[in-house]
């Protein structure tokens, strides 16, 4: 079966050309992509809290380098217990002359006759005890100021991260210098990201994937490669650009295959932390495999996203996409929203679960259609490395059209593998 033999070239060209762009099945952008990160807290150590269902996913945010110069330290703790020690000596000391000098029962009440002798001992070892407290203070003076180079006139000594170690025979407080980490060992803030690569391998199977009233089973199969650059505008400001490239394969009419190119450029602007909002141009054409073109259309979206963390392993994702497109041939221009409700949950950082909702809304502009339809998936994830992930989904679509030719009644399945490697 061809294009012509399927007899509603339009409204079947239009679902086909927008498989990708609209269901996100067969590339893994609203099923895949929309599971890029797995929130920090939930399975993983990943602080990310952004996710990029129609862009590529950002590089981790600038993280703070961890300090590894040894934090400063007050001496003035260590001179005070120093000082103490030396004052408890001399106290000791003072103590045990002035209990020899006391008057004692026997002598009633006369000085001792070894009094001048006391007292002279006792005055020479103050004198060197003096001395030597002094050199000592010198001493550590010196080692202090060569230790921490500072200015003799500043007046203040400052130490960094400094053991202290007790002699038991001196009783004095030493102070010993930490070693030094060197230089060439502290670690580099990360640069971000700029390029880009994706690619995708995808396999699409449907009971009523051209939407017949009479369904038509068949399997599509898609690869395809990308280029994306993400330039920062500001520090909550990217610019998005991004070129595609995808081979659509269908099993049981392969007259219906087809070859597509996409631009895009946009505005993604992060509004709090936990939501962001993305503004784009996108061009979109459809080839035959032999080259003939037989539709393009140009899009202007803008999609809203935000992220609520639930559980230390649960997630909640939603979106809400407005989308203008001005098709050639026309009758397919129109105006769609989109909204997806995203449930996940994660049993490790690389292994999770994910509950669909989306609600498609479609008002065609040159041709009095309206549809309304809804898909719910149900899908597992794999994170094989941590720039590329396998997606195995499943689940049904159900809706209404205005035009009585189109059936949405369908049960889908699938598998996906998609990457993302950052380049430069």
């Amino acid at each position: 079966m061809g294009w012509g033999e399927l007899g509603k070239l339009p409204a079947q060209a239009g679902y086909l050309s927008t498989v990708k762009e609209r269901d996100g099945l067969a590339s893994g952008q609203m099923v895949g992509q929309s599971q890029a990160s797995v929130p920090e807290g939930c399975g993983q150590n990943e602080p990310e809290v952004w996710d990029e269902p129609l862009a590529p996913r950002q590089a981790l945010g600038d993280l703070a380098s961890p300090n590894l110069a040894p934090p400063e330290a007050d001496t003035s703790e260590v001179e005070a217990e120093t000082l103490e020690v030396e004052n408890l000596a001399t106290e000791t000391l003072e103590a045990k002359t002035l209990e020899m000098l006391e008057p004692s029962a026997g002598n009633g009440g006369l000085v001792d006759p070894r009094a001048a002798e006391v007292r002279l001992e006792a005055q020479l070892l103050d004198e060197a005890l003096d001395e030597d407290e002094a050199a000592d203070g010198e001493e550590r003076e010196a080692e202090v100021q060569t230790e921490t180079g500072l200015d003799e006139e500043l007046g203040i000594l400052r130490v960094r991260s400094q053991e202290l170690v007790i002699d038991d025979e001196l009783g004095l407080i030493r102070i010993q210098e930490l070693e030094q980490l060197p230089i060439e060992q502290l670690p580099q803030p990360p640069t971000p990201t700029l390029g880009f690569v994706t690619g995708r391998a995808n396999f699409l199977g449907g009971t009523n994937p051209f939407r017949l009233n009479d369904p038509l089973d068949d399997q599509v199969f898609q690869v395809g490669t990308g280029f994306y650059l993400v330039p920062k505008l500001g520090q909550y400001t990217d610019l998005v650009l991004g070129v595609e490239g995808n081979l659509v394969r269908y099993n049981e009419f392969p007259s219906v295959d087809y070859n597509e190119l996409q631009l895009q450029a946009g505005i993604r602007q992060r509004i709090s932390k936990r939501v962001y909002g993305q503004l784009t141009w996108r061009n979109q054409n459809l080839y035959t495999p032999n080259g003939g073109s037989f539709f393009s259309a140009d899009f202007v979206e803008l999609l809203l996203s935000r992220r609520d963390i639930l559980s230390s392993n649960m997630w909640l994702d939603s979106y809400y996409q407005a989308r203008v497109s001005f098709s050639h041939p026309d009758r397919f221009s129109r105006f769609s929203q989109l909204g997806i409700l995203s449930l996940n949950y994660g049993f490790t950082p690389q292994f999770r679960t994910t509950f669909i909702y989306q609600l498609f809304l479609d008002d065609y502009t040159q041709i009095r259609r309206d549809d309304i339809y809804h898909q719910v998936i149900g899908q597992i994830t794999y994170d094989v490395t941590p720039t590329s992930r396998i997606n195995l989904f499943g689940g049904f679509k159900f809706g209404s059209s205005t035009n009585d030719d189109v059936n949405f009644d369908e049960v889908i399945y699938g598998a996906s593998f998609n990457f993302n490697v950052p380049i430069f």
